[in-house]
Order: C-alpha cells, then sequence, then structure tokens
C-alpha cells in the first residue's frame, strides 16, 4: 500500500491527464452541456484529430449520425447520476 492510498489522499487533476495522455486508449472529457473540455493524445492519433480542433467543440458533432440519438441517450443517463456503458462511433478528421 502506497504513503499516498494509506493518507487518504488522491492524484491531482495534472497527474490524471498524464496518465491519460499515455494510455493508447481514446479519452476525452466533456462538460455537462456535451462541450469538449480535453483530449488525450490518443484522441488525436486514432481518429486524427488535434485537440485545438476539438476542444469546445460539441461531442455530438465528431460522433457519427447513425449513433448520436445512442450518445445523446447516454448523456442523459450520465447526468441523472447512472453508470452508463454505450458504444458509438466517432467521425475520423479525414
Amino acid at each position: 500500500m502506497t504513503e499516498r492510498h494509506r493518507s487518504g489522499t488522491t492524484p491531482d487533476l495534472d497527474t490524471l491527464r498524464v496518465v491519460l495522455d499515455h494510455t493508447s486508449d481514446v479519452v476525452w472529457c466533456a462538460a455537462a452541456d456535451g462541450t469538449i473540455a480535453w483530449v488525450n493524445s490518443a484522441f488525436s492519433h486514432v481518429l486524427g484529430w488535434s485537440s485545438s480542433v476539438v476542444v469546445g467543440r460539441p461531442l455530438a458533432s465528431l460522433i457519427h449520425p447513425d449513433d448520436r440519438a445512442t450518445a445523446q441517450r447516454a448523456q442523459i443517463a450520465g447526468q441523472s447520476g447512472l453508470t452508463v456503458s454505450s458504444e458509438v462511433r466517432f467521425e475520423r478528421s479525414d
């Protein structure tokens, strides 16, 4: 058990971003209104969208049109405090 774990402290946001930026999984953070607040480097690598282009945009604008209703239902459920698991396709920049 680490000292940090024993003391009850948690990693700060910067530490989490470093960890998430070094994973090969696509990760993003969106505000409650669905606006993209942050994406990791895998998001940019896999989908071809640079963070400077997508941050501030609605997440729905990057989701395949056929999957937007599924994404919207997941967002509403998540805002209600439910744990949500869904699968959607994203549009690539090319």
